[in-house]
Protein backbone atom coordinates (compact mmCIF):
# COMPACT_ATOMS: atom_id res chain seq x y z
CA UNK A 1 0.00 0.00 0.00
CA UNK A 2 2.79 2.42 0.90
CA UNK A 3 4.72 1.51 -2.24
CA UNK A 4 1.65 2.28 -4.36
CA UNK A 5 1.25 5.67 -2.69
CA UNK A 6 4.91 6.52 -3.32
CA UNK A 7 4.56 5.34 -6.93
CA UNK A 8 1.46 7.52 -7.36
CA UNK A 9 3.26 10.54 -5.88
CA UNK A 10 6.20 9.98 -8.23
CA UNK A 11 3.73 9.73 -11.12
CA UNK A 12 2.07 12.99 -10.04
CA UNK A 13 5.44 14.76 -9.86
CA UNK A 14 6.37 13.54 -13.34
CA UNK A 15 2.93 14.55 -14.61
CA UNK A 16 3.37 18.10 -13.32
CA UNK A 17 6.84 18.48 -14.82
CA UNK A 18 5.95 17.04 -18.22
CA UNK A 19 2.70 19.04 -18.48
CA UNK A 20 4.55 22.33 -18.14
CA UNK A 21 6.82 23.85 -20.77
CA UNK A 22 9.45 21.13 -20.13
CA UNK A 23 10.27 19.71 -23.58
CA UNK A 24 9.03 16.16 -22.97
CA UNK A 25 5.53 14.86 -23.71
CA UNK A 26 3.46 13.40 -20.91
CA UNK A 27 1.75 10.54 -22.76
CA UNK A 28 4.73 8.13 -22.66
CA UNK A 29 4.98 8.66 -18.89
CA UNK A 30 1.26 7.97 -18.55
CA UNK A 31 1.51 4.79 -20.60
CA UNK A 32 4.50 3.46 -18.65
CA UNK A 33 2.63 3.84 -15.36
CA UNK A 34 -0.60 2.42 -16.86
CA UNK A 35 1.06 -0.76 -18.13
CA UNK A 36 -1.09 -3.66 -16.98
CA UNK A 37 -3.52 -1.41 -15.10
CA UNK A 38 -7.09 -2.50 -14.50
CA UNK A 39 -10.16 -0.27 -14.91
CA UNK A 40 -9.96 1.22 -11.40
CA UNK A 41 -6.26 1.94 -11.75
CA UNK A 42 -6.86 3.60 -15.12
CA UNK A 43 -9.42 5.94 -13.54
CA UNK A 44 -7.07 6.65 -10.62
CA UNK A 45 -4.10 7.34 -12.91
CA UNK A 46 -6.18 9.49 -15.25
CA UNK A 47 -7.62 11.46 -12.34
CA UNK A 48 -4.19 12.00 -10.80
CA UNK A 49 -2.77 13.00 -14.17
CA UNK A 50 -5.65 15.41 -14.78
CA UNK A 51 -5.22 17.14 -11.43
CA UNK A 52 -1.46 17.31 -12.08
CA UNK A 53 -2.19 18.88 -15.48
CA UNK A 54 -4.31 21.49 -13.69
CA UNK A 55 -1.45 22.22 -11.28
CA UNK A 56 0.92 22.47 -14.25
CA UNK A 57 -1.52 24.90 -15.89
CA UNK A 58 -1.33 27.09 -12.77
CA UNK A 59 2.48 26.93 -12.91
CA UNK A 60 2.39 27.90 -16.60
CA UNK A 61 -0.03 30.71 -15.78
CA UNK A 62 2.30 32.21 -13.16
CA UNK A 63 5.55 31.67 -15.08
CA UNK A 64 4.14 33.00 -18.33
CA UNK A 65 2.40 35.76 -16.40
CA UNK A 66 5.76 37.06 -15.20
CA UNK A 67 7.03 36.99 -18.77
CA UNK A 68 3.82 38.61 -20.00
CA UNK A 69 4.24 41.46 -17.54
CA UNK A 70 7.74 42.13 -18.88
CA UNK A 71 6.81 41.88 -22.57
CA UNK A 72 3.33 43.37 -22.64
CA UNK A 73 3.05 45.55 -19.55
CA UNK A 74 0.06 47.53 -20.85
CA UNK A 75 -1.07 45.25 -23.65
CA UNK A 76 -2.32 42.28 -21.60
CA UNK A 77 -6.07 41.95 -21.46
CA UNK A 78 -8.45 39.95 -19.34
CA UNK A 79 -9.54 36.66 -20.89
CA UNK A 80 -12.79 35.95 -19.09
CA UNK A 81 -14.86 35.14 -22.15
CA UNK A 82 -16.40 31.73 -22.74
CA UNK A 83 -14.58 31.24 -26.06
CA UNK A 84 -11.16 31.35 -24.38
CA UNK A 85 -12.10 28.55 -21.99
CA UNK A 86 -13.73 26.59 -24.83
CA UNK A 87 -10.43 26.89 -26.73
CA UNK A 88 -8.47 25.78 -23.68
CA UNK A 89 -10.82 22.81 -23.27
CA UNK A 90 -10.40 21.86 -26.94
CA UNK A 91 -6.60 22.08 -26.90
CA UNK A 92 -6.41 20.14 -23.64
CA UNK A 93 -8.81 17.45 -24.86
CA UNK A 94 -7.76 17.03 -28.48
CA UNK A 95 -4.31 16.28 -29.90
CA UNK A 96 -3.77 19.97 -30.71
CA UNK A 97 -0.43 21.43 -29.60
CA UNK A 98 -0.96 22.93 -26.15
CA UNK A 99 1.60 25.61 -27.05
CA UNK A 100 -1.30 27.53 -28.61
CA UNK A 101 -2.80 27.96 -25.14
CA UNK A 102 0.56 28.93 -23.66
CA UNK A 103 0.92 31.60 -26.35
CA UNK A 104 -2.53 32.95 -25.45
CA UNK A 105 -1.38 33.23 -21.82
CA UNK A 106 1.31 35.63 -22.97
CA UNK A 107 -1.28 38.06 -24.33
CA UNK A 108 -4.01 37.80 -21.74
CA UNK A 109 -4.95 37.09 -18.14
CA UNK A 110 -7.62 34.43 -17.57
CA UNK A 111 -9.02 33.52 -14.18
CA UNK A 112 -6.26 31.15 -12.96
CA UNK A 113 -8.53 28.75 -11.06
CA UNK A 114 -11.05 28.52 -13.90
CA UNK A 115 -8.17 28.02 -16.33
CA UNK A 116 -6.72 25.16 -14.23
CA UNK A 117 -10.17 23.59 -13.75
CA UNK A 118 -10.81 23.69 -17.50
CA UNK A 119 -7.51 21.92 -18.20
CA UNK A 120 -8.21 19.35 -15.48
CA UNK A 121 -11.69 18.52 -16.78
CA UNK A 122 -10.53 18.25 -20.40
CA UNK A 123 -7.51 16.09 -19.70
CA UNK A 124 -9.38 13.35 -17.80
CA UNK A 125 -11.25 11.83 -20.79
CA UNK A 126 -8.18 12.29 -22.97
CA UNK A 127 -6.02 10.28 -20.59
CA UNK A 128 -8.60 7.52 -20.13
CA UNK A 129 -8.95 7.22 -23.90
CA UNK A 130 -5.16 7.25 -24.41
CA UNK A 131 -4.67 4.37 -21.97
CA UNK A 132 -7.61 2.38 -23.35
CA UNK A 133 -6.44 2.76 -26.96
CA UNK A 134 -2.87 1.82 -26.00
CA UNK A 135 -4.12 -1.33 -24.29
CA UNK A 136 -6.27 -2.09 -27.33
CA UNK A 137 -3.31 -1.80 -29.71
CA UNK A 138 -1.10 -3.63 -27.19
CA UNK A 139 2.41 -3.12 -28.63
CA UNK A 140 5.32 -4.85 -26.89
CA UNK A 141 6.37 -3.26 -23.59
CA UNK A 142 9.91 -2.58 -24.80
CA UNK A 143 8.60 -0.13 -27.43
CA UNK A 144 7.19 2.14 -24.75
CA UNK A 145 10.36 1.94 -22.68
CA UNK A 146 12.41 2.80 -25.77
CA UNK A 147 10.13 5.79 -26.48
CA UNK A 148 10.56 7.09 -22.94
CA UNK A 149 14.36 6.79 -23.08
CA UNK A 150 14.44 8.37 -26.54
CA UNK A 151 12.24 11.24 -25.36
CA UNK A 152 14.46 11.93 -22.35
CA UNK A 153 17.58 11.88 -24.54
CA UNK A 154 15.95 14.28 -27.00
CA UNK A 155 14.92 16.65 -24.19
CA UNK A 156 18.44 16.65 -22.73
CA UNK A 157 19.90 17.24 -26.20
CA UNK A 158 17.55 20.18 -26.78
CA UNK A 159 18.39 21.72 -23.42
CA UNK A 160 22.15 21.32 -24.00
CA UNK A 161 21.85 22.76 -27.49
CA UNK A 162 19.89 25.75 -26.17
CA UNK A 163 22.43 26.31 -23.39
CA UNK A 164 25.34 26.21 -25.89
CA UNK A 165 23.68 28.67 -28.25
CA UNK A 166 22.93 31.04 -25.35
CA UNK A 167 26.52 30.81 -24.14
CA UNK A 168 27.89 31.56 -27.59
CA UNK A 169 25.56 34.50 -28.00
CA UNK A 170 26.60 35.98 -24.67
CA UNK A 171 30.27 35.78 -25.57
CA UNK A 172 29.63 37.31 -28.98
CA UNK A 173 27.90 40.32 -27.42
CA UNK A 174 30.47 40.90 -24.68
CA UNK A 175 32.83 43.82 -25.31
CA UNK A 176 36.40 42.94 -26.25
Amino acid sequence: MMAQAVRLLGFAALAIVTNTAFPYPFEPVLLVFAEGAGPRAIVLLSGTASVAAGVAALIDYHLLGALRNKLFAKGARDLHRWWFYAGVFATALLPIPYTVTRAALLRGRPNPLLFAATVTLARFPRYVLTIRLWHLVAPPAWILAALVVLGILMAVHMLRKRRRSTTRTNYAIAPV
